[in-house]
């Protein structure tokens, strides 16, 4: 099945706001595309995703020459959008009339370049597009309170298996764990902790965690590869994990995706973020059942 994704590029000030939709690429490669472009900045300006069926201008369109499906698609925002320009994605490259051609194999390497080059033409020479109305304002946020949480003792299967939620911490520093452990405490979410990959897997073994958080680097097997392991695993594959990192490069941010982790969190990570991802994460994982979240303590 394919699907067709549309990205705005929110502006900060007075910069420009354009949107970038996805025509006819796989779900996977959809997805995989629509988290590198999320996680990119062009001349400092954030994209973020919205539904296809946007009634927002469409500016971009990045298109599967050989989805006939992503052609129909691109036709009909053409029509509604006599500016668009389009980048298309075809075997060899070749296919199509845009001076935008990008080969299947090279899209996650070269989508970040191409639509670079093709903005700086198109608004910074042709000036082919007017400003944005919609203005997005900056927030003051404030970085996560450190609370230090005493680890000790030994895991609890029976405790870890009903009622208080738990988390898993995979981090080889003991100040990110504490860090960590203190901030999921605010939002009524105990935890236990493992130093390095193999602990962790050891403890997945044992005892049932509500979500997890990995470090990307990390002695002996990295978080990417702790990931594909529990994603293996029939007793923890559908557990909420969430990637932590100082990289923050969209392919950074897609390897973590590939490895099946549902989130990526760049440190520093300021509480509003932390607090937002772990609810969007518990939530999808228990099915919105916001009741049953917090019969379990759980305060966010």
């Amino acid at each position: 099945m394919r699907h067709g994704w549309v990205l705005v590029r929110v502006c900060e000030g007075a910069r420009m706001q354009l949107t970038i939709a996805l025509c006819g690429l796989s779900a996977r490669n959809a997805r995989v595309l629509s988290y590198v472009i999320n996680s990119t900045r062009i001349d400092g300006d954030a994209l973020r995703s919205v539904a296809q069926d946007t009634d927002e201008r469409v500016h971009i369109a990045v298109v599967d020459a050989t989805s006939p499906e992503g052609i129909a698609a691109y036709r009909g925002l053409r029509d509604a959008n006599p500016d668009l320009v389009s980048i298309t994605v075809s075997e060899q490259g070749l296919t199509g009339d845009s001076p935008y051609k990008i080969e299947s194999r090279s899209l996650f390497l070269k989508i970040i370049g191409t639509l670079t080059k093709l903005i700086e033409f198109e608004h910074g020479q042709k000036k082919r597009w007017l400003p944005a109305e919609v203005v997005i304002k900056d927030r003051q946020t404030t970085q996560i309170e450190v609370m230090a949480v005493a680890q000790g003792g030994t895991v609890n299967a029976d405790a870890l298996s009903g009622g208080e939620l738990y988390a898993l911490v995979v981090d080889d520093s003991l100040a990110v764990r504490e860090q960590l452990c203190g901030a999921l405490l605010r939002l009524g979410i105990n935890s236990e902790s493992a130093e390095n990959a193999e602990m962790a897997l050891s403890m997945i073994e044992q005892c049932r965690f509500d979500i997890a958080f990995f470090d990307v680097i990390m002695p002996g097997s990295d978080g990417y590869e702790l990931c594909r392991n529990v994603r293996r695993n029939p007793h923890a594959r559908s557990m909420p994990v969430l990637m932590l990192t100082s990289r923050s490069s969209p392919f950074d941010r897609a390897r973590g995706m590939l490895a099946g982790c549902d989130h990526y969190l760049t440190k520093p990570i300021t509480w509003e973020t932390f607090s937002r991802v772990v609810d969007k994460a518990l939530m999808k994982h228990f099915r919105n059942d916001r009741a049953q979240l917090a019969a379990r303590g759980y305060r966010g």
